[in-house]
């Protein structure tokens, strides 16, 4: 926990674009005092973009207690302990149309918005833990009937991954690299690769495939089971520093593995907005930069890479599948964009996975 979840709690401070609606009045609040110079870049950035009165209708609060508070409480559960803040939110809010916008949706957000009087615009938290993990975003997805990548969900620990990982490598030989995700992690941080090149059992069948020469699921599933930490490449080792601590979490959430392709062109997330009434609109369509590899560093808009209306018609059909689920709000929706030669032809084409989505 530490520093990095305090500063990852101050990351709606991008909500502050919503100002843009000369309507719309913003309470920002923050677990912490926000630096003078990143607030003024925001407001004068809305300036330029013709934003109007941007001062008069933001006002930013941090929690009179958030610094005697353990830094690893959330930010909603600081502002439940404070009591003068909920006084000053629930003046502000008095004879005002207004909605609580939060991060992550739970039983304490729940309570917050209740106790405040003031209705919460995001998905009720008992659906969350359901559809909100790696492995519950598959339905809304083949509820959509959205093309996805090769992929096993709902698996319960690494012994399964093993064999399930094993028989993908076998059967998919055209496919190079498998992502490893755990459920219940946000972003990247749970990610894990396996590089089939870098198995011995497949680079090297003669020797640890029974002597037949040909790759076999048992032997792969052997070789994963004794050399996982070597062969397998964990992207955030700050939260999961070595295998067996990632292990360690995998065993207890679960999670699922999808195929990686080869010749990827772009990675693209479609930002949506699911109104209480079912419409929807597209807030933005951006292509991620990526250092490391699959770890997100930031974005670009506009994103060129990929035709607009296919991105827009794919994501606004999940976000249709996502309200039939009573999903509401803000979610954000990751495609990966790649090139894939037709055995026979040899013609190339665009194709287009879902990969990732944030409620």
């Amino acid at each position: 926990i530490g520093q990095p979840f305090h500063a990852l709690q101050g990351s709606q401070l991008t909500r502050l674009a919503d100002l843009m609606d000369p309507n719309v009045d913003i309470i920002l609040i923050s677990p912490f005092q926000i630096e003078k110079e990143a607030l003024q870049y925001y407001i004068n950035t809305l300036k330029a973009a013709g934003a109007p009165h941007t001062e008069g209708r933001l006002v930013v609060l941090v929690p009179e207690n958030s610094k005697r508070l353990p830094i690893s409480l959330s930010l909603t559960k600081i502002i439940l302990l404070s009591t003068k803040m909920l006084r000053v939110l629930a003046s502000m809010a008095k004879g005002k149309q207004c909605y609580i916008v939060p991060e992550i949706c739970g039983p304490d957000e729940l309570y917050l918005a209740s106790k405040l009087n003031i209705p919460m615009l995001a998905t009720e938290p008992r659906l969350c833990p359901a559809l909100s993990t790696k492995s519950g975003q598959k339905s809304i997805l083949e509820a959509a009937e959205a093309a996805t990548p090769v992929g096993a969900y709902h698996v319960k620990s690494a012994k399964e991954l093993y064999v399930i990982l094993a028989r993908f490598i076998v059967e998919y030989r055209d496919i190079g690299k498998w992502i490893i995700k755990i459920d219940n992690e946000s972003g990247s941080r749970g990610h894990a690769v396996v590089d089939v090149l870098r198995l011995q059992s497949v680079t090297e069948p003669g020797g640890l495939a029974d002597g037949t020469g040909v790759v076999t699921v048992d032997s792969v599933i052997r070789e994963l089971a004794e050399s996982a930490g070597k062969r397998i490449k964990i992207l955030n080792t700050t939260s999961y520093p070595d295998w067996q601590a990632y292990v360690q979490v995998f065993d207890s959430v679960g999670g699922c593995v999808e195929a990686i392709p080869s010749r990827i062109i772009a990675s693209p997330t479609v930002n949506l907005f699911i109104e209480p009434t079912g419409a929807i609109s597209v807030q933005s369509i951006v292509e991620n930069i990526f250092s490391p590899p699959l770890s997100t560093l930031g974005s670009i808009f506009p994103q060129t890479s990929t035709p607009h209306q296919a991105l827009r018609d794919a994501s606004v059909s999940i976000a249709e599948a996502a309200f039939k689920k009573k999903v509401l709000g803000f979610i954000s929706i990751d495609f990966v964009v790649f090139e894939r030669q037709d055995p026979l032809t040899r013609d190339k084409a665009m194709r287009m996975w879902a990969v990732d989505m944030d409620l």
